[in-house]
């Protein structure tokens, strides 16, 4: 394990809480190369679950705790190429509060929320909203756009993941709405910030019967969405659904076994679909990630899963350069409890190379980009940082091949 050096800059404003940098524990001997890892959080817990670069500066969405004050509030953090901090941004109440994804279009950025903090909630159960938190680069919040109770119903509403496209903001996650249990939840917003269409899939008014849209991307007027959802009680299947731009259910598929599978994370080339996340019902461990290729038409082209003996899960999934960039955690390898893992494909599901990063306690990857040869991965880690729990940011920079896949 490498020495762990901690630079802490102690920032007690309610825009920006410690900023933490260091060195952790990486597997790696050749290929990809690690060139520097940051950490952000304070004394209590954080998670980084967002990145998207844009005119050579990273962005990062996720949640975070600050002490003295009660809740938890959604942070942006804006770096540089070199990792240096540029400005941090929170926002929520006293209540919980959280991004997930981010998506930029046209200097303007987009993060996927849960509010309870902000709800418009005539009951007063404190149930969440639905909610988009549009930026500038400068970091000033330009709007929120929410979506959530209604008059007489009470429910949780949620953004996962966000895109934005042709001026138009697509937004995916879970909304209890009516019926009781959580079911998947698609939003189409114009530019201006107005509701165009809503669209749910899954059973509905079905008590403990849960589905939730975790992940989206847009191919022209084609719109995928994936996530999970329980056809049976206590069964999770993975989905995937295509859309066309005005909303119209083009085919449904669902993918999964006896036990339990999501798919978390889809990213589109050319006319294929590709789509990652877990499975307890295949491969060689008890959970292990999965990655399916889809034709437009909704052909399944081929199906893999990748691990070890113990448990992994992919989260997120980047198309570069005609191949596969995976990013999600694992305990049959690395050092600790969990590591991140970063997996390298090629486009007939071959596995070119992986990596992992962590310590001693439960390390994950969330999301990661590729900008040329530079592979940038964010999340959240218990063995490094300043509190229970950082986010951490790394970049990595490709060069050749290493760890032959198991």
């Amino acid at each position: 394990m490498k020495s762990k050096r901690f630079l802490i800059l102690v920032l007690w404003t309610i825009a920006a809480v410690f900023i933490v940098t260091g060195n952790a524990s990486t597997l790696s001997s050749s290929g990809p190369v690690l060139q520097w890892e940051r950490f952000w959080g304070g004394s209590k817990t954080e998670e980084g679950k967002g990145i998207y670069i844009s005119e050579k500066h990273i962005y990062v969405s996720g949640s975070t705790d600050i002490p003295d004050l009660e809740g938890t509030f959604t942070v942006l953090l804006k770096y540089d190429l070199s990792g240096s901090e540029i400005w941090s941004k929170i926002w929520g109440g006293y209540h919980y509060d959280r991004a997930t994804r981010l998506y930029i279009l046209d200097n303007n950025i987009y993060v996927a929320a849960w509010t309870h903090s902000y709800a418009d909630d005539p009951v007063g159960d404190l149930e969440a909203d639905a909610v988009i938190l549009e930026y500038n680069p400068s970091g000033n919040l330009q709007r929120c756009m929410s979506w959530g109770n209604y008059p007489g119903y009470s429910g949780s509403d949620g953004f996962n993941d966000v895109f934005a496209v042709d001026k138009d903001i697509y937004a995916v996650g879970s909304s209890e709405f009516s019926w009781g249990n959580p079911v998947s939840l698609l939003q189409k917003y114009n530019v201006a910030g107005n509701l165009m269409w809503t669209r749910f899939w899954g059973p509905r008014g079905r008590q403990n019967m849960h589905t939730y849209a975790l992940g989206i991307a847009i191919s022209g007027n084609e719109i995928y969405v994936v996530g999970a959802t329980e056809i049976t009680k206590g069964n999770l299947d993975g989905f995937i659904l295509k859309y066309d731009s005005e909303g119209n259910l083009i085919w449904e598929k669902t993918w999964g076994g006896s036990k339990h599978e999501a798919c978390c994370g889809v990213a589109t080339l050319g006319t294929y679909i590709y789509v990652v996340g877990y499975t307890n019902s295949f491969g060689a461990g008890g959970y292990d990630v999965v990655l399916l290729k889809y034709d437009s038409e909704g052909n399944l082209i081929w199906e893999k899963t990748w691990g070890g003996s113990k448990n992994e899960a992919g989260r997120d999934i980047f198309i570069s350069d005609n191949c596969l960039y995976v990013v999600g955690n694992t305990k049959s390898f690395g050092v600790g409890e969990h590591d991140a893992l970063i997996l390298k494909i090629d486009l007939s599901g071959n596995p070119i190379w992986y990596e992992t990063w962590g310590g001693a306690y439960c390390d994950v990857g969330r999301s990661l980009f590729v900008l040329g040869k530079d592979i940038y991965v964010v999340g959240d880690t218990e063995s490094f940082g300043a509190g229970e729990r950082d986010i951490f940011l790394l970049r990595y920079t490709e060069k050749k091949a290493h760890h032959n896949l198991p």
